[in-house]
């Protein structure tokens, strides 16, 4: 966002131009069209910016937080529903991204793989079979180096189905494979870990 938006999940943080009603008053009939097109474009826009403002707002006001808890609404099936619309853990990837475990769980014997499994399929390999899956994770596995020491340079992260979901599991993975022994590395994503 500081940098100007229009990465992942990020709106832009302005338009490319101001469409004015004199700007239309002048222009044909086909450019009109066109700048219509543009002013609904700069609108939606807006309400995407409006939107993030409120997450991004929310996230910061909960930075210093060890743990917070989302109040659920239950629906006649049994399902439940966080009642916060703007910033759950059911939410969008952007969400999804920042959001962490309060009690991270140490990744254990089979961890390392899932992990890997998991990274696969926020970055959309998620058709391979889990053994292809964790294979294209080592594959590329400089990649997640550098997209954990240094995101804003790096961004290969963008091209995954689920941006921020990948880059928040490129830092796990990466800070588990610094350690010797990866099965005692605390993992604080939202993957089930132990396979279940």
């Amino acid at each position: 966002w500081s940098i100007g938006g229009g990465l992942g999940e990020v709106p832009k943080r302005f338009n490319e131009r101001s469409i004015t009603p004199e700007l239309i008053r002048e222009a044909t009939f086909r450019e009109k069209l066109k700048l219509l097109k543009e002013h609904q474009q700069n609108n939606e826009s807006h309400a995407l910016r409006c939107e993030f403002l409120l997450r991004l707002g929310m996230a910061q006001s909960f930075k210093a937080c060890d743990q917070l808890y989302f109040p659920h609404n239950m629906d006649f099936r049994g399902r439940v529903y966080p009642i916060p619309p703007h910033l759950n853990h059911m939410g969008a990837d952007l969400n999804r991204g920042i959001l962490e475990f309060s009690q991270p769980r140490k990744l254990g014997a089979e961890g390392l793989r899932w992990l890997k499994i998991h990274l696969a399929n926020k970055i959309g390999k998620d058709k391979l079979p889990l053994d292809d899956r964790a294979g294209y994770a080592e594959s590329i596995m400089e990649t997640v180096h550098k997209c954990a020491a240094d995101p804003k340079n790096n961004l290969e992260w963008l091209d995954s189905e689920n941006p921020w979901q990948t880059l928040a599991c490129m830092f796990e993975l990466s800070n588990a494979l610094k350690l010797e022994d990866p099965s005692e590395y605390e993992c604080r994503l939202h993957v089930h870990v132990d396979g279940s």
